[in-house]
């Protein structure tokens, strides 16, 4: 017996030769939907400006849809490889969960953001899920507004124009003690340089962005603007 279901999401594949080859390849449909059926969702398949959409309608717990969309969707990943192997991967993003169907469109719009951030990002992108964006969706919005040329300007012009001058490499340093949550042991490792070059960096770091450049509030709009770079970058390409 069929449950009514509870909420929807979508699941977008990139725009591409591989995607006719799915909408018209009936056996992987099927088992498309097999997969999901057996995860919880009803399968809808749509075609939509050369797109193939897949319409997942949730009949079990709201809870912990992610988790059995995620499972599927790894399942539906290793079938096509399978059935192509050695060509390129299936590429998805999936959308916000909506509770109510007419709130789909905002589903669709989010899974084309993850594959917009897929395309520029693709170092920072490790989730298909919208949700996992975290403030990487504020991007987009923020680059239409030119505040994104704003932020990187304001915090890491210095770094630049240094590394541009002297064939530098603070902005690399700096990324990866940022990420390495400020540990120079890590950063020192992954750069491939003693201690003592690194010491000498972090001197040159803190002369150009201020000695408060590791405390909360400046650190985190360093980190937005490092994100902002790299997005603003990838869309250039």
């Amino acid at each position: 017996g069929q449950k009514n279901p509870t909420g929807c999401v979508v699941m977008l594949f990139q725009k591409n030769h591989q995607i006719e080859e799915i909408a018209g390849n009936l056996y992987f449909l099927v088992s498309c939907r097999s997969i999901f059926q057996r995860a919880g969702f009803y399968l809808i398949v749509y075609e939509h400006q050369g797109q193939t959409l897949f319409i997942l309608l949730n009949t079990r717990k709201v809870e912990d849809w992610k988790e059995r969309a995620e499972k599927a969707a790894n399942d539906i990943t290793q079938l096509y490889d399978r059935e192509k192997p050695g060509e390129a991967v299936i590429n998805y993003g999936i959308g916000s969960y909506c509770e109510q169907f007419q709130h789909m469109r905002k589903s669709f719009q989010a899974a084309k953001e993850v594959l917009h951030l897929k395309k520029v990002m693709p170092q920072r992108i490790k989730s298909p899920f919208y949700q996992d964006l975290h403030m990487l969706r504020l991007m987009p919005v923020m680059k239409e507004s030119g505040l994104l040329e704003c932020m990187v300007k304001e915090y890491l012009e210095p770094v630049i124009l240094y590394d541009k001058q002297n064939s530098g490499r603070l902005y690399q340093t700096l990324n990866i003690f940022l990420q390495t949550n400020g540990s120079k042991k890590e950063t020192a490792s992954q750069l491939y340089i003693v201690r003592q070059t690194l010491y000498h960096r972090l001197d040159k770091l803190h002369a150009l962005l201020g000695e408060d450049m590791m405390q909360a509030p400046k650190r985190q709009a360093l980190e937005f603007a490092i994100l902002a770079y790299e997005f603003l970058q990838g869309n250039r390409h």
